[in-house]
């Protein structure tokens, strides 16, 4: 049977959780506005989603997916991850500062701690014990994963996969059955606004909870049971879908992932084997470490081994995990492939690996579960701590000096009417990875943007790149004209000795005009066509 959640033992969860994430984060703490992670071209765009966001949802909230970036295409937020989630938590900061940095800080730091919470409430509700409900807490929240995805704050919102499986469980069993429903309906908008991955891995195992759950019911009650998660999923799907109808456009128009990417992301032992934490030290390192913990595995082997009387529920979690397992693997183990098949959402994911998450929540279930086998007040709380210290990666390697900021942004700030900027050199499309940079600037002007960089490529851009890498430089600042584009941001200290001379001959024809010069940067116009 479910275990009543006292608003004291969450808020005192909240309390610990913070405090542990102030360690774990260390340095981040104590230069909020300086820390930072934004060396990484995935950072620099999840920062920049974040600002849009925040400014969309003020500003023109019908428009949110309509980005800057990827200028003249429409619903370029559905590229990558909308962190529509990541704006709402960072919102009552943002009523104070639009500092990039100080934004990316808030959620990062408010997502370990609500994951650590919402874990903590899924346990408790499984066992009761508060101690082990708070292992579980440390061991989902503060994984080695976790600190290896800093950059990436879409896997840092995890806490909808925990919380979604809580209220699935007070669905089916027909606790407070109705507001367990508006809850489900309102963490499903969530998640999907945090993770379009994690939306995706809590559709493959919500089904597997709800049957074990409606194995533990009567038989008389069962219909009841199907018919509440029916309604409850209707709701999340109807609260869902303005979030999600653009992706659904994209994969419509062809904006899908292939097999073979994913195979080139997938996990295996090794990932299994990896951590980057203190007490690890002499495990393997691994781009995706997902190794939980010794503490965790040893509490989940005596979970499994102990007799119980419930043992439906303890392994539908062993279910969880091994879907988990067998979906991070991609291709190689079959599972990936056939959802690929038969579910679109699969044809948008290219990286298999994360959905080791769902092994990591798992774990720290069954740990959970484990620990309340074991009397002995001391050495359960010793087993907690000796968790919690495994998961120790501080210090964090993190930078406190902030992108640059070039003077010529000032210029671009202070342009009137309206127009898009295209920055050269355009990066090619293999490396347009290089334009997070120029995204992240963005944040200050919001003008419409030719450069972009997100989860996918649109043709677009191809298509700007001939136009305006390729020899006939002019007649590509032509077209450009004809669609949008104003200005032209030029980095001469990045530019070769070809394209120089092209703006230069181009400023001599008077297909450009100069509009402000701060070495090495110079920004010009394009004129209308006479």
């Amino acid at each position: 049977m479910p275990h009543a959640v006292r608003w004291k033992d969450v808020l005192l969860a909240f309390a610990i959780f913070s405090l542990a994430c102030a360690v774990y984060t260390f340095p981040l703490v104590t230069a909020p506005t300086r820390a930072n992670r934004l060396d990484s071209p995935d950072a620099l765009l999840n920062s920049w989603i974040v600002s849009w966001n925040l400014h969309g949802l003020r500003h023109d909230p019908g428009h949110l997916y309509d980005t800057n970036i990827f200028f003249p295409e429409k619903g370029t937020l559905a590229y990558s991850e909308n962190l529509v989630t990541a704006a709402l938590i960072a919102a009552p900061v943002a009523a104070f500062t639009d500092d990039p940095i100080v934004l990316f800080n808030t959620v990062l730091f408010g997502a370990f701690v609500l994951t650590g919470v919402a874990t903590f409430i899924l346990a408790y509700d499984l066992t009761g014990d508060r101690l082990a409900a708070l292992l579980a807490g440390f061991i989902f929240a503060f994984a080695p994963y976790r600190f290896a995805h800093i950059p990436h704050l879409q896997l840092q919102l995890a806490f909808g996969i925990p919380l979604s499986l809580f209220l699935v469980r007070r669905i089916v069993i027909g606790t407070k059955p109705g507001a367990a429903a508006v809850g489900f309906a309102l963490t499903a908008a969530l998640t999907f606004g945090s993770s379009v991955y994690y939306t995706v891995f809590v559709a493959t195992v919500a089904p597997v909870v709800a049957l074990a759950e409606l194995m533990t019911l009567d038989r008389s009650k069962r219909g009841a049971g199907v018919g509440r998660l029916a309604l409850a999923g209707a709701a999340a799907v109807l609260l869902t879908l303005p979030l999600a109808i653009p992706y659904l456009d994209k994969l419509r128009s062809g904006t899908v992932r292939s097999l073979e990417a994913a195979s080139n992301f997938s996990a295996g032992i090794t990932e299994y084997l990896s951590s980057f934490s203190w007490a690890h030290a002499l495990l393997p390192k691994a781009a995706e470490p997902l190794f939980p913990g010794f503490v965790a595995l040893g509490l989940t082997i005596a979970a499994l081994v102990a007799r119980s009387r419930d043992s439906a529920r303890k392994w539908c979690w062993v279910a969880v995990g091994g879907v988990g397992v067998a979906l991070s693997f991609g291709p190689a183990l079959g599972l990936f492939s056939f959802l690929y098949r038969v579910a679109a959402p699969y044809r948008a994911l290219r990286v298999p690996s994360r959905a080791g998450v769902l092994f990591l929540l798992a774990v720290a279930v069954l740990a959970a579960i484990g620990l309340t086998r074991i009397r002995r007040r001391g050495f359960r709380r010793a087993l907690v701590v000796i968790a919690a210290v495994e998961c120790v990666a501080a210090p964090l390697p993190l930078r406190f000096d902030a992108p640059i900021y070039p003077a010529i942004y000032k210029d671009v700030e202070a342009l009137t009417g309206p127009g898009a900027l295209v920055e050269l050199p355009l990066p090619p499309p293999e490396q347009f990875q290089d334009n997070a940079i120029f995204v992240y600037r963005s944040i200050y002007h919001r003008r419409g943007l030719v450069n972009g960089y997100s989860g996918f490529i649109p043709q677009s851009y191809r298509r700007a790149h001939r136009l305006l890498m390729g020899r006939n430089f002019e007649r590509g600042l032509a077209t450009m004209r004809e669609e949008g584009v104003r200005f032209v941001l030029a980095h001469e200290g990045r530019l070769g000795p070809r394209m120089r001379r092209q703006i230069t001959n181009a400023v001599d024809s008077g297909a450009l005009v100069l509009v402000s010069e701060k070495p090495p940067d110079r920004l010009y116009a394009i004129p209308p066509t006479q």
